[in-house]
């Protein structure tokens, strides 16, 4: 008697159409069985998953059962519900079951991989699976961006603060409405960055103390720096790193928002490429460094060498490491401090070394490509989200605090798209002073001053540092 393993998935698109859904594929799949006197090994459910990718929990524990000998085959309704992507099913088939022996059996298609025409029906039914894939994909996106274009705001069922949604009269499609009594407390932060210099921790308990928004209160400094750069409260909307005018009423005027910026890329230390006077960093080079692998910022922690086996770490110290996740490349505080201030000192013992420099000024200051690749990956993130919040039995709390996170890192990583890379601003004269002068600074103030007239910044690869100068050539 063969066993069989029975797949089933559902997503936002089919699940509501007849013979789509998880019940209804188990029922016609257990049907399939008893008519074939086979015997079921196990059944896996992947409900709310897209099939573009295999990163989907019961699919990785089939690939993992695969190789316990547990069934003959696996069945599954349709081919594209084990994958939409031609790259992947072959993957499973080749790599996964055929390496254990195991076939595929489509109840649909009617055929088993372990049949010749099974084999050669594989390669065709996957091409159009993914074709479906693509088309889908691409309908959804032109639509999202006609509706960007037509002035919509496409942030998912989290509206920012200061705005409810509100169906139009004419045509029925949602938009955004003003909220009198968020949008007051969206002009106060604005005002209290603008013209009462209050840093962000300070407009967060101020605001704390005062008011809540429809997401709770202002606890988090975040929600504060993402309010001052969203370009929704001058009546814009967004999609794909792009801004078009939108049919919502601005909170803010263009001239209070463009001002705001100005403000916080001195705050921040970023507009043209400096930092702000007022940002007294505890280490050589803090906020100048950046990884070139996501493009985040560097910061200083403390780290150690931890032994797992004998249980025990070695001495900690201080390390340069990447704000994302931590665990890209480290590099200690000394060693980069060395490095940087090495390149200073080649540059003030041949000042013709800084007259023939050309500053990369086509090359962006984030890797792009990085950042292009984690927006497709979050937009991924949200269909599924999308999908689960369809199927239901998902708390839509959950799913909404899911969404915020993701919408906020999408308007962080858009921002930086938009942003160009600013034009060196040094003169090579200036800089050939500011090298030799680094060397007798007396104190780490000072030195970091030099560093940011000499420097635009320094990114962190996994096989090299790169030192993106300041000056112009001449």
């Amino acid at each position: 008697m063969k066993t069989v393993a029975i797949y089933c998935r559902v997503s936002t698109t089919e699940q509501a159409a007849e013979g789509y859904s998880i019940g209804e594929q188990q029922d016609r799949l257990k049907k399939y069985c008893e008519a074939h006197d086979w015997k079921i090994a196990g059944i896996y459910t992947d409900p709310g998953f897209s099939g573009a990718k295999l990163q989907r929990p019961a699919v990785q524990k089939l690939i993992k059962d695969c190789s316990l000998n547990l069934f003959d085959a696996v069945l599954v309704y349709k081919l594209d519900r084990l994958s939409r992507s031609q790259k992947d099913t072959l993957y499973l088939i080749e790599d996964i079951f055929t390496a254990h022996g195991i076939g595929l059996i489509s109840m649909c298609e009617n055929f088993d991989t372990q049949s010749p025409f099974g084999k050669a029906m594989i390669g065709i039914l996957s091409v159009f699976a993914q074709l479906e894939r693509d088309q889908i994909t691409e309908r959804m996106t032109m639509g999202r961006i006609g509706r960007a274009k037509a002035g919509y705001f496409s942030g998912g069922s989290n509206p920012p603060i200061g705005y409810t949604y509100t169906k139009g009269t004419g045509d029925g499609r949602t938009t955004l409405q003003v909220d009198p009594y968020e949008a007051a407390q969206v002009r106060e932060v604005f005002n209290l960055f603008l013209t009462e210099s209050k840093t962000f921790k300070e407009i967060c308990r101020y605001m704390h103390a005062r008011y809540t928004t429809k997401y709770g209160d202002w606890s988090h400094v975040s929600t504060v720096s993402r309010m001052l750069r969203d370009r929704t409260y001058i009546g814009q909307v967004s999609f794909s790193g792009r801004w078009y005018k939108g049919v919502h009423e601005p909170i803010i005027d263009e001239d209070t928002f463009e001002a705001v910026q100005r403000k916080y890329d001195m705050y921040m230390g970023t507009a043209a490429g400096t930092f702000s006077d007022n940002f007294q960093g505890s280490q050589l080079l803090t906020g100048m460094v950046f990884c070139g692998i996501c493009g985040k910022r560097y910061s200083v922690r403390s780290w150690c060498n931890h032994n797992k086996k004998l249980g025990n770490h070695g001495p900690y110290k201080r390390v340069y490491c990447c704000r994302s996740t931590g665990d890209n490349v480290r590099i200690p505080v000394p060693d980069l401090d060395a490095l940087v201030a090495g390149e200073i000192a080649k540059l003030s013992a041949d000042p013709d070394l800084i007259r023939r420099a050309a500053y990369p000024t086509e090359k962006p200051n984030q890797p792009q490509d990085a950042i292009r690749a984690r927006l497709s990956d979050l937009r991924v993130q949200e269909g599924k989200l999308v999908d689960l919040y369809q199927i239901g039995g998902i708390d839509i709390n959950m799913i909404k605090a899911r969404m915020e996170k993701i919408h906020a890192e999408e308007q962080k990583l858009c921002t930086t798209l938009e942003k160009t890379r600013p034009q060196a601003n040094v003169s090579a004269d200036d800089a050939i002073d500011a090298a030799m002068s680094f060397a007798s600074m007396p104190d780490l103030q000072s030195k970091r001053k030099i560093l940011r007239i000499l420097i635009r910044d320094i990114v962190i690869f996994p096989d090299h540092v790169e030192i993106n100068w300041n000056f112009k050539a001449q």
